[in-house]
């Protein structure tokens, strides 16, 4: 290294920490970055790489490195641009720096900018500030010990918007729009369009990576300075006399065009397409820029590639893309679903890996990636000789795609990623030589099917796949295929991502194959969710699942579904069988919602429970996916406290007071006229909580309400109480009002005895009181299995099985304002309130997909109510062997936390010796014979929330029971 970037790894404290590579003989250890980073040494100077070890879900101690700051040198400011134009293309690394003469320059990995801007978008550092200062300089936010800390984090203002795939996404669909558009011969068809910048992007590709001889292409490779004055250009005779030559030496089915399609593109559209990739013109806003121009192709990772192309191929066919599901699934998330499959079974040469619903094939790169990575690794070696590069290929890697267009990108995709790890001698000697085989192994039709997946009863009938991996549509199945398909096994509302888990693993998997899905939310916890996934967990080891509700409406542009992961092993189910489950929340991983890059695991956060008790029942597996652990205990112990009969649930309460509890109806069931049935947004108007309405501007005269349906028409009349659905208020009324389904409506069942008028209303208005206070909202997150997804209805069954005080609470002569210790200590639930006060002061916010800012603002002192929680969970657990806990030293990014014991501890289980990352919540970590543990934890607010007080007991109790 040079001697500035060894005085700035000694500066950040990089120099002593398991995150710092330190050149090409360390990068090799890089597990799942290893040619990344070898990529990054050859072509921008990369010198040492900053990062951190991403683990499983088990208690691993080497994970997969994850770069975070690249460290370069450059000559000069201009090559210190190029290198950030690189770093910026490949999309990897958050941060770059700079060893540039006499200065550093910090420029942003998710970002570029043109020439005239770049000098806005970096920080530059005077090399003689870092020696004076340390510290101070503006160098001080990339120390080791603050990268650390998921607060400092938040301060990082990385730009989603800037992203080389949101990039290329943009400039591709201006590109398709203006060829769409272009005054040459008439409209060109969407396919058509798509097939020519796929072309050219393809032939930039070989040309930019020195795979095709620029002498091939005559007039398109121009060198930088001569960019800026001269427009690479080539007749269209010659562009097809190119790509017909290429396809001689390569393989002819990437981006076919007929002879009848050639004609009908026209050297205008040609030249369009070639001036957006390189001359620098794109339409945005009005104006021109040059967003396809700045990307080095050298450099971009092909998962990007095929995951943006996958999106841009919808303009093919918008409607048939709706209806098949179709979305944009974001690299990251692939990584983290290819890393899990990896953690269960290594990917190697022996891997049989199929997406059943392939798409532009970014899982299948992703494993195929993978899986050359680990014979490199094996051998020390940076690349492969190509037969063996295809043999890899055409042996391990399978899809399924029934859209020809996104199939034919697949193919295209893979062919890239083994170009990527081609030795370029022996490539080179093929090109020039024309030798044979052909570079690439035919794969449509062999390995990529342009088929229905559900239209035979298996695809491959030969091979037993090793793992199954991939993101099905969300929908349902008559919306994706009209096969029928032959299966008896448990579906709910006939998902498609329901039935490929079946056939995947009834067909597909071998005896110890691993399924890993993105898969909607709505399969695992909505109230429509009612036999899928007992009944997997019942015969097959669910080994994880990931809830990503939080995400809901980030992870996938206007999808308002939330996602989850499933992972799933093809070996039955036994008593010694445990199942993962992880929620990330936002708030916890390193960026802004908008500018997401990786999907950070938080060991303390993954909870293992019992398989045979969690799919026992539907209620089982809400409550192990959707519920916090001091959530869950409080629902435990409300539970309890019905059946020891010191409180009762809504519906049992109901029918002893002689009351019933229905939602409204349709205008053609009621007969009432839509604008006369009353809404939830009909009542917003009137102010949150509990009202008695006296009038409203629908109120049904006598004549209306006579002419309503019979059944109805006692629903819409009386003393009752109206609940909509969002429980956002609660309205008693006594006038004729009738209602729609959205609304709940608790009325008498029959006319009460020993009850007047005023008591039957005084009743009504407790019940509401109830239902609108802090208790009853606690409750809704506890039981409404949408309730923390979207917090817009709680459903009628749900409403019933929240507990409440017995009928003689509410009997009782009436209280001004009852809160909800009253209602607490009636229950004689005590012990609930502090997880309910949790929940206010913290979790509620983040329902509904939000993250507030600066919710989790750091803290001067660790709170002595999470010491406390922490200290009676510990004792919990341990009894005599637990003596106290206390705080220990706080910094600016983590504050510690000291449990002594009584006993010497035993030797610390592997997952200690890991060093604390940034997305650690509670790093554990013990001496052996020693009898001190230490927590260190970030010093924000929502890390010391009581519900994290429990969980971090409940990880040093599993940690400490492993190493017995």
């Amino acid at each position: 290294m040079s001697s500035r970037i060894d005085l700035l790894v000694d500066t950040l404290g990089y120099s002593s920490d398991e995150g710092l590579l330190q050149g090409p003989s360390n990068f090799t250890r890089a597990v799942g970055s290893a040619h990344a980073l070898h990529a990054a040494a050859d072509a921008v100077k990369l010198q040492a790489c900053f990062g951190a070890w991403e683990p499983g879900f088990g208690d691993r101690v080497t994970g997969r490195f994850v770069p975070i700051v690249y460290l370069a040198h450059a000559d000069s400011v201009e090559e210190a641009r190029r290198h950030h134009r690189w770093v910026w293309s490949q999309g990897l690394a958050p941060w770059l720096i700079i060893a540039v003469q006499e200065r550093f320059i910090i420029c942003p990995g998710f970002d570029f900018s043109s020439e005239d801007d770049w000098a806005a978008l970096v920080v530059l550092v005077e090399a003689d500030d870092l020696q004076k200062s340390g510290a101070d300089s503006a160098l001080k936010d990339f120390a080791a010990v603050r990268l650390r800390s998921s607060l400092q984090w938040r301060d990082f203002r990385l730009q989603s918007a800037g992203t080389v795939d949101k990039r290329l996404l943009r400039a591709l669909e201006h590109l398709h729009e203006r060829l769409a558009f272009a005054n040459a011969g008439g409209e060109l068809p969407a396919a058509i369009i798509n097939r020519l910048i796929g072309r050219v992007l393809y032939t930039f590709l070989l040309l930019d990576r020195g795979i095709v001889p620029g002498a091939w292409a005559q007039g398109l490779v121009l060198d930088d300075s001569s960019l800026h004055v001269v427009r690479p250009t080539i007749n269209l005779a010659q562009f097809w006399a190119l790509q017909d030559r290429i396809d001689d030496i390569f393989n002819g089915a990437v981006f076919i065009l007929d002879p009848d399609q050639r004609l009908k593109i026209q050297q205008e559209h040609l030249d369009l397409a070639i001036d957006y990739l390189r001359g620098g013109t794109t339409r945005h806003k009005g104006g021109e820029q040059t967003e396809l121009f700045e990307i080095d192709l050298t450099a971009i990772q092909i998962e990007t590639l095929s995951a943006v192309y996958e999106e841009f191929l919808r303009s093919e066919s918008p409607a048939s893309a709706r209806n098949d599901g179709v979305v944009y699934t974001p690299p990251f998330l692939v990584d983290f679903v290819l890393n899990r499959i990896d953690d269960e079974r290594e990917f190697s040469k022996d891997s049989r890996v199929l997406d059943p619903t392939a798409g532009s094939g970014v899982f299948l790169v992703g494993a195929f990636r993978r899986i050359v990575e680990r014979v490199l690794v094996e051998r020390r070696m940076q690349r492969l000789p190509m037969e063996e590069l295809r043999q890899i290929l055409v042996q391990c890697i399978y899809g399924v795609e029934k859209a020809s267009s996104a199939a034919a990108v697949a193919a295209f995709s893979l062919y890239l990623q083994l170009l990527e790890y081609a030795d370029q001698v022996e490539l080179l000697g093929i090109v020039n030589e024309r030798r044979r085989p052909k570079v690439f192994p035919p794969l449509i039709g062999s390995n990529i099917l342009v088929a229905d997946f559900f239209g035979a009863p298996r695809h491959f009938e030969e091979i037993e796949f090793t793992c199954v991996a991939g993101n099905p549509p969300w929908k349902p199945l008559e919306r994706v295929t009209t096969c029928t398909v032959d299966s008896d096994d448990p579906v709910d509302g006939r998902e498609v991502s329901e039935h490929v888990t079946w056939m995947s693993l009834r067909r597909y998997l071998d005896p110890d194959g691993i399924l890993g899905l993105v898969m909607p939310s709505k399969s695992i916890s909505s109230p429509s969710a009612k036999t899928f996934l007992t009944a997997l967990g019942r015969e097959f080891h669910v080994r994880a699942i990931v809830n990503l509700s939080q995400w809901r409406r980030h992870l996938f542009e206007n999808a308002e579904q939330p996602a989850a992961l499933l992972f799933v092993s093809a070996r039955a189910v036994t008593h010694a069988s445990r199942t993962a489950f992880y929620s990330p929340a936002l708030w916890t991983q390193p960026y802004t919602p908008k500018a997401m890059w990786m999907l950070a695991i938080d060991r303390s956060d993954v909870q293992w429970m019992p398989s045979f008790l969690v799919f026992r029942d539907r209620e089982q597996v809400f409550d192990a996916y959707a519920l916090r652990p001091l959530d869950r205990a409080a629902k435990n112990r409300l539970r309890q406290a019905v059946s020891r009969g010191t409180a009762t649930t809504f519906a049992k309460l109901l029918t002893q007071l002689g009351l019933v509890s229905a939602v409204g109806d349709s205008p053609a069931r009621t007969l009432i006229g839509t604008e006369e049935l009353c809404g939830t947004r009909d009542f917003a108007g009137y102010q949150d909580g509990f009202t008695r309405l006296e009038a409203h501007p629908k109120q049904l005269s006598e004549q209306r309400l006579q002419a309503c349906n019979a059944q109805h028409r006692r629903m819409f009349q009386g003393q009752r109480l109206l609940v909509p659905r969002s429980m956002a208020r609660a309205l008693a009324v006594d006038f004729p009002l009738a209602v729609n389904s959205s609304i709940n409506v608790i009325r008498w069942k029959d006319t009460p005895t020993g009850l007047t008028l005023n008591e039957q209303a005084v009743l009504l208005s407790k019940l509401g009181r109830f239902l609108m206070s802090d208790f009853a909202s606690f409750q809704f997150a506890l039981f409404g299995r949408l309730w923390q997804v979207d917090r817009t209805r709680f459903e009628p069954k749900e409403l019933g099985e929240i507990v409440v005080p017995q009928p003689e609470y509410f009997l009782q002569p009436e209280d001004d304002a009852p809160v909800a210790q009253d209602y607490i200590a009636a229950m004689q639930v005590q012990d609930v309130a502090a997880a309910m006060q949790d929940y206010l002061d913290t979790r509620r916010q983040f329902e509904n997909g939000l993250t507030p800012t600066n919710a989790n603002e750091r803290i001067d002192k660790v709170p002595n109510d999470y010491l406390t929680v922490l200290s009676t969970s510990l004792r919990g657990s341990f009894g005599a062997l637990f003596r106290h806990c206390d705080a220990g030293c706080i910094s600016d990014s983590s504050a510690r936390i000291v449990i002594d014991m009584a006993e010497p501890l035993p030797k610390s289980p592997a997952a200690c010796a890991a060093a604390f990352q940034f997305y650690d919540s509670a790093h554990v970590t013990w001496a052996e014979g020693g009898r001190q543990i230490r927590v260190d934890k970030p010093a924000g607010r929502l890390n010391f929330s009581l519900d994290r007080a429990y969980g971090d007991a409940l990880r040093v109790a599993n940690l400490l029971l492993a190493a017995q």
